[in-house]
């Protein structure tokens, strides 16, 4: 059966839009920037369906900030506008609303993941005549379906790196609590003339805690307890060289201010000037 011009005209709207959230979920795959899939979100809504008025409200950085807007140069919200938008679960008309941020919008389409708002998009048609379907909910559907794929894609993609993140910074954690322990001697003196135990309990991040007690002499020893700024491998590589350092020197019978210059210059030229080791 063939085809009436309205039936083909709808088929080939159809499939525009079938191609354009092809084009989406490719510039997905190819890991553009969001600025990059808002720009081609932003096209659809303004060239493709004329769509006057736009403004895209996101928190995928865990703050409130316009994604893009279009034709609304001068827009501003507050806290009061999300607490506002919060209320949506769903479409919802914002001309009857109180806000002067919102009521000079038509519709609001909430962005949810795992019921948690990622963003609304505010949309206000062109003045069309009255007996025409609003362009915004003719294609409702169509605008529904690619807020959500760019929005959910954004999202996922920062859940993936802070999740590598967290993986490295464990990894990182890991090797610290490695060198942290080779930081502290295994054996103490337990002779005649001393006997000495110690404990070591971590609290928090891993750093480059030690503590040594090395014996130079038959009836000499040297007792030396230290802790570096800031944590993580940096610091504990940072004190794995001071205690080399130490070890070395300690032995070589060298005057006490002496070794304690030595040692600071060590630190100095190990950090560059960015952190420093508390010593006794």
């Amino acid at each position: 059966m063939a085809l009436n011009s309205s039936q083909r005209d709808k088929l080939l709207d159809t499939k525009y839009k079938l191609h354009r959230i092809l084009e989406v979920t490719r510039a997905i795959n190819e890991n553009k920037p969001s600025t990059e899939l808002f720009k081609l979100f932003g096209e659809i809504l303004s060239t493709d369906l004329k769509i006057g008025k736009v403004v895209f409200l996101s928190q995928l950085k865990k703050e409130w900030k316009i994604a893009f807007e279009i034709g609304c140069p001068n827009f501003t919200f507050t806290e009061e506008t999300i607490e506002n938008l919060s209320q949506f679960n769903d479409v919802g008309n914002l001309s009857n609303l109180q806000d002067n941020c919102l009521n000079s919008f038509d519709l609001v389409v909430p962005v949810l993941h795992k019921k948690i708002a990622l963003g609304y998009l505010l949309l206000k048609d062109e003045a069309e005549e009255s007996l025409k379907m609003s362009t915004v909910v003719k294609n409702l559907n169509y605008i529904q379906t690619t807020a959500n794929i760019i929005t959910v894609a954004i999202e996922n993609k920062r859940m993936a790196r802070a999740q590598l993140e967290q993986v490295g910074l464990k990894r990182e954690l890991q090797l610290a609590e490695q060198i942290q322990k080779g930081l502290l001697p295994s054996v103490l003196p337990n002779n005649n003339h001393l006997s000495a135990k110690a404990i070591h309990q971590s609290f928090g991040e891993v750093g480059g805690d030690y503590y040594d007690l090395i014996q130079t002499s038959e009836n000499e020893y040297y007792f030396c307890i230290a802790d570096i700024s800031g944590k993580g491998i940096s610091a504990a590589l940072l004190m794995s060289n001071f205690q080399a350092t130490f070890r070395a020197t300690v032995n070589q019978g060298i005057p006490l201010v002496k070794l304690l210059n030595l040692l600071n210059k060590s630190v100095i030229e190990s950090s560059r000037g960015d952190r420093f080791i508390t010593f006794l």
